[in-house]
C-alpha cells in the first residue's frame, strides 16, 4: 500500500519508529510549515490498528491516507505459520 502520512514534525521519530515495527518503508519525506508529509510503502496487513495508534502517538494530530499499490507475496515465515496453522485445522477436523 502507499501510505501518506502527515504529522507535526516534533512525532516524526515515533510515527516512523511504529510504521518501521509495521514493515513500513519511507520513500519520501518533506517539510510543510510546522508539519512533515512522509509517503511509504506499507503491507496492507501490519496497517490494522494503524489509525488508533497515530492518534495516540500524535495526540489526534496525525492523518494518513493509503491506496493500493501492488501485490507482493507475503513473508516466508509468515507463508509458513500459515500453512501450519491451516494443516493443524485441517487434523483436527478429521478427528471430528
Amino acid at each position: 500500500m502507499n501510505l501518506q502520512v502527515q504529522i507535526p514534525g516534533e512525532f516524526q521519530g515515533q510515527v516512523i519508529g511504529a510504521l518501521s515495527k509495521r514493515r513500513g518503508v519511507v520513500m519520501n519525506s518533506t517539510s510543510i510549515d510546522e508539519n512533515i508529509v512522509m509517503d511509504m510503502e506499507v503491507p496492507l496487513g501490519d496497517m490494522f490498528g494503524f489509525s488508533t495508534e497515530l492518534r495516540s502517538l500524535t495526540q489526534g494530530k496525525g492523518e494518513f491516507a493509503m491506496e493500493y499499490l501492488e501485490h507482493r507475496g507475503a513473508p516466508r515465515n509468515t507463508v509458513a505459520r500459515v500453512a501450519e496453522e491451516h494443516q493443524q485445522r485441517k487434523e483436527e477436523l478429521k478427528k471430528n
